[in-house]
């Protein structure tokens, strides 16, 4: 599906997607902490000193995420706060994954919280060296979340055609939601528009919001006085 695509991937350490990555593909992975974390988070079970400890670690690199969100800091800012603040910080926590490693039993939930980590190690600390990049997917995950709750709640698309409709609506209606456009007024609108627009660009979620969105709020806007000037008559 991607082609030739040589950019960044984020994703778990899903066997299946290896096929993006070299040697086969040339897309450049990043690794999801957050699927680091939840082995650790499983581990304190069998555990809980060791696995408090690698959670306290990983804690760590949120902390810093959560600073940059704070004060809003672009992506060259953001990269600069990793680079000062999260890379000692997977520097002392690779040294403490691997010191704690033969103290573990083999196949126990830590050591496979620690085998995941170490093995997936270079995917987890790629974030730090863009601003672009996220810690985790699970902005991703989060996105993908209405098909999974509409999978098991109606199960069936119906058919071929069915599943790629609904794979371009969950498309646009996400888009929207990333890039802060209400997924209502931009469906509505559009609907209104298709029949005598003929550059399609200017329909897509981006698209729309450069071109047509301004002009929409300040049509629902004024709508919006016109009825609340009727509501207090």
């Amino acid at each position: 599906m991607l082609g030739d695509y040589a950019g960044h991937i984020q994703a778990d350490a899903f066997a299946g997607y290896d096929v993006f990555f070299a040697p086969r593909g040339r897309a450049i992975e990043v690794g999801c902490w957050a699927h680091a974390r939840r082995y650790f988070v499983r581990a304190r079970d069998s555990d809980a000193t060791l696995a408090d400890e690698g959670l306290e670690r990983i804690g760590r690199l949120y902390a810093a995420e959560r600073v940059a969100k704070l004060h809003g800091f672009d992506a060259d800012g953001l990269r600069e706060l990793r680079q000062g603040s999260a890379r000692p910080v997977l520097a002392e926590l690779k040294e403490w994954l691997e010191a704690t490693k033969p103290k573990v039993l083999d196949k126990s939930p830590l050591a496979n919280a620690i085998h995941y980590a170490l093995a997936n190690w270079a995917a987890l600390v790629r974030y730090v060296e863009d601003g672009r990049l996220n810690i985790d997917n699970l902005p991703a995950e989060r996105a993908l979340r209405a098909v999974a709750v509409g999978r098991k709640n109606w199960l069936m698309v119906g058919n071929v055609r069915g599943g790629k409709a609904a794979a371009v609506l969950y498309t646009l209606v996400q888009t929207c939601k990333e890039i802060g456009v209400v997924p209502q007024t931009y469906l509505r609108d559009v609907l209104l528009r298709i029949g005598r627009e003929t550059d399609v660009a200017k329909l897509t979620p981006h698209g729309w919001k450069q071109h047509f969105a301004g002009q929409v709020e300040q049509e629902l806007s004024r709508a919006e006085q016109v009825i609340r000037s009727a509501l207090s008559r």
